[in-house]
């Protein structure tokens, strides 16, 4: 596993020299087809540099791109990869977005990486170890207290989006908690693994948009599931993905209850 992590930590830095190359420059053009999300050349090259890296070190390894597709190979081992998570505060030149890799053999989530090139964070998680934040060990946060919980959110569009009961339920939640921060995408659940944030809520995510997500929070000691408390799985993924990640099992029981009733 060792081996793994270590070319891990080698694609984030890739990807994290792409992003520092185009953030906040005028040649990152910004490209969006009706009814789909932005992309930038950022992404695409990080992305290009990372499968790369891949091909040549791996070449049996499957891999998944949010930009480039899939790639299909012998070995039980596939690499997801999301080149630049939260594209449009990339673009808008704001630091709340990062470079994601995970790991999987078969339908096991076994590492994850976010890394944020601009502020030089980063969190590596592994299945069954601690996860660590820029080479230290981190721990949730103890608070069990919904009314004075911080939540992170993405964005109130992806569940206005989505039916009066999605709404329901984003709005009970932000009722029940202290405060809400909005945007952050994977930078939010960064923060909830070290404890800045309680709660992280989402909704319509992809495989390359949690993968990553899934053994930093858990080896963080906290909880993450969809909104039926069920754990995320490589079917989880789509339109009606709903997340709820929480800095300790607790917390997040207490907020899958309000979102359950609403």
């Amino acid at each position: 596993m060792q081996e793994f992590i270590k070319f891990a930590n080698e694609l984030a830095d890739i990807a994290g020299e792409v992003s520092r190359q185009y953030y906040r420059q005028d040649n990152n053009p910004v490209y969006k087809e009706a009814g789909s999300p932005i992309v930038t050349i950022a992404d695409i090259t990080a992305e290009e540099k990372m499968r790369e890296a891949i091909e040549a070190r791996y070449p049996d390894h499957s891999i998944i791109g949010e930009e480039h597709g899939t790639k299909e190979g012998a070995s039980s081992l596939t690499w997801i990869l999301d080149p630049v998570d939260g594209t449009i505060a990339f673009a808008c030149g704001r630091p709340q977005f990062g470079n994601l890799i995970a790991l999987m053999d078969g339908d096991e989530f076994l590492l994850g990486v976010i890394s944020q090139p601009i502020t030089n964070e980063r969190w590596v998680g592994v299945k069954g170890q601690p996860t660590l934040f820029n080479g230290e060990v981190i721990r949730g946060s103890a608070l069990t207290d919904l009314s004075k919980a911080r939540m992170g959110c993405t964005g109130p569009e992806r569940f206005l989006k989505n039916g009066d009961k999605t709404t329901a339920a984003m709005m009970a939640l932000l009722e029940a908690v202290h405060v809400t921060s909005w945007g952050g995408d994977c930078y939010g659940y960064g923060l909830v693994a070290c404890g800045y944030e309680h709660l992280f809520l989402d909704y319509g995510l992809s495989l390359y948009d949690y993968a990553p997500l899934i053994p930093i929070i858990e080896g963080a000691d906290g909880k993450i599931t969809d909104w039926q408390g069920n754990p995320l799985t490589k079917m989880s993924e789509g339109s009606n993905c709903s997340v709820i990640a929480a800095t300790n099992p607790t917390l997040h029981q207490k907020a899958l209850e309000i979102i359950q009733k609403a």
